[in-house]
């Protein structure tokens, strides 16, 4: 099983859902698991298994540095959970920026101590870590500054429901704790896509 083919095609696929929701294309909520799924899987394969075409010999293994395990381990959990988030916020579904924040409070401190390792100590082994660390550490911060209603607005917000439904937004955080108030803009926003659908 070839890891990283895997991996360079879900990310591939993963890249195509995001210029698919940036172009407003409705309907992408299963292309975006798929792809997404199978990058967060290889990239836990990846940490607790070995990075690359084949599962690491013993001798590779036990050349690795306890810390180089400890980080590859924790950024390839961390990374899945980003990858995760990504899926959540295309697919306006909930839990997209608490997700993000998860993995953030995991990959942050982890891509710290790898710069540290890799630029201060020269510890050249760390180079794929460190660009690996970057990445999700950006998309992961991406997904968790953008808020989910400003997404909701870039793709629905020509809908006549949708100043209605922004004002019930506002109006369900003001009061986070009034659930009939989310049970009305979970129905808005649902009579907003159904309507989008219709139209197409």
């Amino acid at each position: 099983m070839n890891l990283r083919r895997i991996e360079y095609a879900s990310a591939a696929l993963l890249l195509l859902s995001v210029g698919l929701a940036l172009a407003k294309v409705n309907g992408i909520a299963m292309l975006t698991a798929l792809a997404g799924g199978t990058l967060a899987l290889t990239n836990i394969i990846s940490a607790f298994w070995g990075y690359g075409s084949s599962k690491p010999s013993t001798e590779e293994l036990a050349g690795r540095s306890s810390a180089e395990k400890l980080l590859t381990y924790a950024l390839g959990s961390s990374s899945a959970v980003i990858v995760l988030s990504l899926i959540y916020m295309l697919n306006i579904w909930p839990s997209a920026r608490i997700m993000a924040m998860a993995g953030l409070a995991t990959a942050v401190p982890v891509a710290g101590i790898i710069a540290y390792l890799y630029f201060a100590k020269g510890m050249q082994t760390f180079s794929k870590l460190f660009i690996r660390a970057a990445i999700y550490t950006l998309i992961a911060s991406a997904v968790f500054s953008i808020s989910p209603l400003s997404i909701i607005e870039y793709k629905y917000g020509h809908n006549p429901l949708f100043p209605a439904y922004k004002q019930a937004v506002l109006a369900s955080d003001a009061e986070p704790t009034n659930s009939e108030l989310r049970k009305q803009t979970h129905h808005m926003l649902q009579e907003i896509i159904r309507q989008e659908r219709e139209h197409k």
